[in-house]
């Protein structure tokens, strides 16, 4: 091993310092200042080096030292390092290290309030399906949209109609129920039931089990043919209920009771329901008489004298 003595050495030009590589070293005690290249066929070792190192060469892992300005993650601070960030997890994140030459693990839980993107205009595509085990809250006046063209949606209109909103493409809304069942869908609200769609085989059909409104002067209509028979009270016009049959007329089965049909001039045996010169329903006298006032006096034969009631004693 070689000494150099303290005190100032300045060695201009070329400076070898020779020795078996493989047992000598050349030690300097206190600081050594190198103005140009330093070069080693062996390594170099020194409690610091100042400066960036960039022209240091033939290092262990070759080449020149790594800037120490650089921007690096790291996961912890350095002394060496002027610029390094220090990787930290944040809510709902979890770093795992494995340790020197193995793997760092970032994993993710949304625990407590987690927030996504800054604004309304900021968008979070999730490739996968989302399960949730909780409630879904989507607060006021915000859209749940449906097709790459928002084509549809559902809303709760708080600062308008205070309603639900459901907005249906341009096809239109198909409601599936399933088959074969007595309550398909029901229309309720938690006492009572309103509206029920039964899809029992042979007997399907919708229920109304409370009153059921048309509103003046609209139709309930009946077939497939044009114009279709139809039921509609006439508030603008005749005030009366119309009922419209078909071509073919109107069957009634059933008993029918009348307790206001307006009265005719007999209600005796033989009347029968007429129609008056007004196209009303009136109680009218059977054709073959039976009706009006007897002729002549008590125990006298009655004969036609001249459409009215005549009597005769023999």
């Amino acid at each position: 091993m070689s000494d150099f003595s303290p005190g100032d050495k300045v060695s201009k030009g070329n400076t070898i310092s020779s020795g078996d590589e493989a047992t000598t070293s050349h030690q300097f005690t206190g600081s050594v200042w190198i103005l140009g290249t330093l070069s080693a066929s062996s390594h170099v070792s020194a409690s610091a080096f100042i400066g960036n190192g960039a022209q240091l060469t033939n290092l262990p892992g070759g080449g020149g030292g790594a800037p120490t300005d650089a921007s690096y993650l790291t996961l912890g601070t350095n002394g060496t390092l002027s610029a390094e960030r220090v990787a930290t997890a944040g809510l709902g994140i979890t770093l795992t290290d494995g340790g020197a030459g193995s793997t760092l693990i970032l994993s993710s839980r949304a625990d407590g309030v987690t927030a996504l993107g800054t604004g309304c205009d900021d968008s979070v595509y999730v490739s996968a399906s989302l399960t949730a085990s909780c409630d879904t809250l989507i607060l006021d006046n915000k859209k749940i949209y449906f097709g790459s063209d928002t084509d549809a949606y559902i809303e709760y209109d708080e600062s308008g109609s205070n309603e639900l909103v459901i907005s249906g493409a341009v096809g239109g809304i198909d409601i599936l129920v399933p088959t074969t069942d007595a309550g398909a869908m029901q229309i309720k609200d938690n006492d009572n039931t309103y509206l029920t769609v039964v899809t029992t085989a042979g007997q399907q059909t919708v229920q109304v089990n409370y009153g059921l409104t048309v509103t003046d002067n609209l139709k309930v209509n009946f077939g497939s043919g044009q114009p279709p028979s139809s039921i509609e009270y006439d508030a603008n016009g005749s005030k009366r209920l119309v009922i419209s049959g078909s071509a073919a007329g109107v069957i009634i089965t059933g008993s029918i009771i009348a307790n206001d049909i307006n009265s005719g001039s007999i209600a005796g045996a033989g009347s029968y329901v007429g129609i008056n010169s007004r196209n009303e329903l009136v109680l009218t006298a059977s054709a073959g008489g039976g009706g009006g006032s007897p002729g002549g006096s008590d125990t006298e034969l009655q004969y036609n004298n001249g459409g009215s009631f005549g009597g005769v004693s023999s």
